[in-house]
């Protein structure tokens, strides 16, 4: 018996890491397998019942900091799309689970508004807490995107939403809200505050090439034409879609520095 005992407790660190082995295995593709993605439609018809990129943008935006990867390792993102079918009905957006092999998936149509949008994720991602300053703020910025009214209109609605929004400065709206009112404020002529918003977008969401694009204008009305360039050199990496038109600018750029050279 007592020779027994001593075979245990020798064997027993080895059981312990094949155990541990076993539930990380276990914990990797559980994540793997509830993988959670959004999918927007970007085509025409969806586009012009109010859906595209800012809708991208709105589901976006109702997104607490780092919610791409909770406490339990499950994913949620948002991503643009082709066409869902259902043209017709649009926007369109989806919703799968498992990266779309096999797992949940819905199709949900007619999403033209942020609370839909809203109610959408609550529905998707229930384990996510959706503060309610998030809803405020991305209501203020869709607004300020549908308004055709002055630029001080459109900073003051993304002034209302940048206030909706304390505590959550890591979010995705936090730093798009900035990205746009430096764009209102570059319309206003306010150059100081512009660059200053711009310079808080970029640092919240780098990975937003508009952020990027609007950083630069802002940098050129300042002045500061290497800066402008560098801005768009980073534009072009982070949005391959735009890399010709960031091209175009940066040589635009470097022509109009010559010829002031000269």
């Amino acid at each position: 018996m007592s020779e027994m005992r001593v075979r245990t407790r020798g064997d027993r660190p080895r059981l312990q890491s094949i155990l541990l082995s076993a539930i990380l295995l276990i914990s990797v593709e559980r994540a793997l397998s509830l993988s959670r993605v959004v999918r927007v439609c970007t085509n025409r018809n969806c586009r012009q019942a109010g859906g595209g990129p800012s809708l991208v943008h709105a589901f976006r935006s109702l997104l607490p900091p780092q919610t791409d990867k909770d406490d339990d390792g499950l994913t949620l993102s948002i991503e643009p799309s082709g066409c869902l079918s259902q043209c017709g009905r649009g926007p369109n957006v989806s919703f799968s689970t498992n990266g779309g092999g096999g797992g949940d998936d819905r199709l949900f149509t007619g999403v033209a508004d942020v609370t839909t949008a809203s109610a959408i994720l609550d529905v998707v991602a229930p384990d996510i807490d959706f503060p309610i300053g998030l809803l405020v703020a991305t209501s203020k910025i869709r607004e300020s995107q549908r308004c055709v009214a002055p630029a001080t209109r459109r900073e003051g609605l993304l002034t209302e939403a940048i206030t909706a929004m304390g505590g959550l400065e890591r979010s995705f709206a936090f730093g798009f809200a900035h990205c746009l009112r430096a764009d209102a404020r570059l319309d206003l002529s306010d150059g100081e505050g512009a660059l200053s918003d711009a310079r808080v977008a970029v640092g919240v969401i780098p990975c937003e090439g508009k952020a990027w694009r609007v950083l630069s204008r802002c940098e050129e009305e300042a002045g500061s034409v290497s800066a402008a360039i560098d801005a768009l050199y980073r534009w072009r990496r982070v949005d391959t879609m735009a890399a010709t038109k960031a091209s175009n600018e940066i040589a635009r750029l470097r022509a109009d520095a010559s010829l002031s050279v000269e």
